[in-house]
């Protein structure tokens, strides 16, 4: 894997300091438990896979970064949990947001194959009680499980036996195992489609108003120039995505959830991601781990050309990118060809853009107030009991303070 860097220095700088004595994993393994109970209580988002004595098993922790999900408290009591006279494989919790799913809830899907039975159920905890996105059984059908064998569970339920395969990736990038790769080059070989590309450029033109990135267009256009073909992945079916793109050999695109479909590509070929924030912290730390694992070459350019400061997710703020000196410097060190329009902002691109500042402003005040704002919520959270509802209190004010 090579990695370069059009970017500030502070930038690359800081990736690489955060990718620093990172361990992969060697003691993977699938734990087994006699008569397992998942105990799932909503009101708290708490749960966990507990043993016939009532002992939580460690290995259903769900690690995200230093942190884990909250274990229901008091003793497991076996009255009142109903029983399933099968077989179950835990897999995580039913996240509904399609990027973390695919890096922190396929994480155990690696172990599948080594949970014998044949009257098994595959069990992902929704433990706040918001359903399965249909993507969720998208996935597992590409990893050739039938849709009536995935469960999705909101109360407690035990079972003859679970089956608690390792977690093999930890979403800070903390820690990872060769194994994390499996049910993505499986479900890349399950998927097909009628014709593929070399060269792939990821769009979010046809996102909503509130979520597209200004300026990308113009960009795009200048990779549809040089060989790149550019795909909606929200308009296309999952298996038609993962078929693309794990057939591409280049992967390009703003920073952000389509280039975790890397995923799904071959050793040896190449992302390219285009930050659509001038914010240090996003997500390429974890693009660069990603890109690791797979042995891609991996390409990081500072594109963003805006005027009022945003973050890669939180805020909703609007984003802009364009040929900045950033851009123009990885363009002319891989030979694209363009002409002196392209590198020109649209104006009515800009003027969007800018009308939407304007929007942001009014309703979220200016970057004074974001930061205030930023620090009172640090605050305000910090007096609220319970991890679970901190975070719930966290995300409500920032979504609507």
């Amino acid at each position: 894997m090579k990695a370069r860097f059009y970017t500030t220095r502070a930038y690359e700088k800081y990736l690489l300091q955060q990718i620093k004595g990172v361990a992969e994993r060697h003691n993977m393994g699938v734990d087994v438990i006699d008569s397992g109970a998942f105990i799932v209580d909503v009101k708290s988002g708490a749960f966990g896979v507990f043993d016939m004595g009532g002992n939580l098993v460690k290995s259903s922790l769900q690690w995200r970064g230093n942190n884990t999900n909250c274990i229901p408290h008091g003793t497991v009591r076996r009255a009142g949990v109903g029983f399933c006279d099968c077989d179950a494989v835990f897999l995580g919790n039913a996240y509904p947001h399609f990027g973390h799913f695919l890096i922190e809830h396929l994480n155990r899907a690696w172990g599948m194959d080594d949970c014998p039975g044949d009257n098994v159920k595959y069990v992902f905890v929704d433990n706040k009680n918001i359903g399965a996105k249909p993507w969720l059984f998208d996935f597992m059908e590409l990893l050739g499980i039938r849709r009536d064998d995935v469960l999705i569970l909101n109360q407690s339920m035990r079972f003859r036996r679970v089956f608690i395969p390792s977690q093999s990736f930890n979403n800070s990038g903390r820690w990872w195992a060769k194994q994390f790769v499996i049910p993505f080059d499986k479900m890349r070989d399950n998927a097909h489609v009628d014709e593929v590309w070399d060269k792939v450029y990821v769009s979010r033109a046809r996102l909503p108003e509130n979520m597209r990135t200004y300026g990308e267009e113009k960009i795009q256009h200048i990779f549809e120039k040089n060989g790149f073909h550019i795909i909606y992945p929200e308009t296309l079916p999952l298996a038609q995505q993962v078929a693309i793109i794990g057939n591409a050999r280049v992967l390009a695109g703003c920073a952000g959830t389509a280039l975790h479909l890397a995923l799904f590509m071959k050793p040896g070929g190449h992302v390219i991601q285009l930050n659509r924030t001038n914010a240090i912290k996003d997500s390429g730390v974890l693009q660069y781990r990603m890109c690791q694992m797979k042995n891609l070459d991996f390409d990081v350019v500072a594109a963003s050309v805006e005027e009022f400061k945003s973050q890669h997710g939180g805020t909703h703020a609007p984003q802009i990118i364009g040929v900045n000196e950033n851009l123009r410097a990885f363009l002319d060190a891989n030979g694209f060809e363009y002409t002196d329009n392209d590198l020109v902002m649209d104006d009515g691109e800009l003027a969007r853009y800018r009308a939407q500042v304007d929007l942001f402003r009014q309703s979220h005040g200016g970057q004074f107030i974001q930061k205030l704002k930023k620090l009172s919520i640090k605050v305000i959270a910090c007096f609220v009991p319970g991890r679970i509802m901190r975070g719930r209190v966290r995300k409500w004010l920032k979504e609507h303070w």
